[in-house]
């Protein structure tokens, strides 16, 4: 071993020795080193991101994302636009993936600091076609600091709500322990952006229809049909949005009463007859199990979509309990009728009006 070897092995040893007489040293080192690590550990995951298509694969899999116009905050105009995607599927575009700051609730906390969480964070949500929420959750930082642990379930609860659900909800929306600090934005951010939507579609005076509309327990001429979503008879979803675009005859029939079989039967079969341009919903009272209703269902013109609401709480959505009834709504889903279905009503004539039909009862 030649000197300078000696020098080094010499140096190394004098390095060691001390720590090696000196244990509380070491044990110090040690732990500080971890400190170090585990803090170094905590900024990577409190700063971790999720990609907007993983979010949306989810939701939709196999889908994929296109940009879109930027979404301007309807309800807060000064603040930044909602940033969007189209999401796509098999070529058809199945919905919407929204996204935008929110304040970070735990940004004031001593973890927070310690972490140094960012001041907000992006929310995202993917909607529908049907305007049915899929998903919400967090992108960046997908997990910050001071989250609970019980948050994701917190943002499960958005799944299958619908914006119309959204919007007409105290913008608070429900207190919910496992939301922590963030049931105080979600909700905010949701109902903001539930309301963008839909003026973006529908434009500002529709939306202020819509909601004086939910907020009156009876249907009104001239303001938007309520919201509603549910299941036909063939095992098909729908909801006021399949009807978006076409001139609509909703109706209300209860077989089991002689009258309001025969009377919303015959009106099924003169618009079936007629060939009216017009979709036909027709919610039926009582349950399926009833020959009435079995029977009401097999005579049905094939043209009507049917819907058993045993319990009337379809209905009670449309703010309509009666039967035989009948609403009418234009393209815009606005009410042009709503009353009786029977001939001697007007139901009649109003369907030939909208029709522009001549003719007929």
């Amino acid at each position: 071993m030649g000197h300078n070897d000696n020098h080094a092995a010499k140096t190394t040893r004098g390095f060691i020795c001390p720590l090696k007489r000196r244990p509380g040293l070491l044990v110090a080192s040690l732990v500080l080193a971890s400190l170090a690590a585990a803090w170094g550990v905590g900024v990577v995951a409190t700063h971790r991101s999720m990609t907007s298509v993983d979010f949306v694969e989810s939701a939709v899999a196999k889908a994929t994302l296109l940009p879109s116009a930027s979404l301007t905050n309807a309800a807060l105009p000064s603040a930044a636009p909602f940033s969007t995607w189209d999401v796509v599927k098999d070529g058809a575009t199945v919905g919407y993936l929204c996204s935008g700051e929110v304040e970070n609730p735990y940004r004031g906390t001593f973890l927070s600091r310690l972490l140094f969480a960012p001041a907000s964070v992006r929310v995202a949500a993917y909607v529908d076609a049907s305007y049915e929420i899929g998903r919400v959750g967090l992108l960046t930082p997908r997990t910050p600091a001071g989250t609970p642990s019980t948050l994701d379930d917190y943002l499960d609860t958005w799944r299958e709500r619908t914006l119309y659900q959204v919007v007409t909800a105290d913008t608070a929306g429900p207190w919910d322990p496992a939301a922590g600090q963030y049931g105080g934005v979600i909700p905010g951010f949701m109902n903001q952006l539930a309301e963008s939507i839909y003026v973006r579609d529908m434009g500002r005076p529709a939306y202020d229809r819509l909601i004086a509309q939910a907020r009156s327990p009876t249907l009104q001429l001239g303001m938007p049909f309520p919201y509603f979503e549910g299941v036909t008879t063939d095992g098909q979803r729908v909801s006021l949005n399949t009807f978006k675009g076409r001139k609509t005859l909703v109706l209300f029939t209860e077989p089991s009463c002689g009258s309001c079989y025969d009377t919303v039967m015959k009106l099924l079969n003169t618009v079936a007859e007629k060939k009216y341009d017009v979709a036909v919903l027709t919610v039926i009272f009582g349950s399926e199990e009833l020959g009435p209703v079995q029977r009401f269902i097999d005579e049905a013109a094939p043209s009507s979509l049917l819907i058993v609401d045993a319990e009337k709480d379809l209905a009670r959505t449309m703010h309509q309990l009666h039967a035989p009834y009948a609403v009418i709504l234009d393209a815009d889903q606005t009410v042009l009728y709503e009353g009786g279905a029977g001939t001697d009503s007007p139901v009649y004539r109003e369907l030939r009006t909208l029709m522009g039909a001549e003719g007929g009862q």
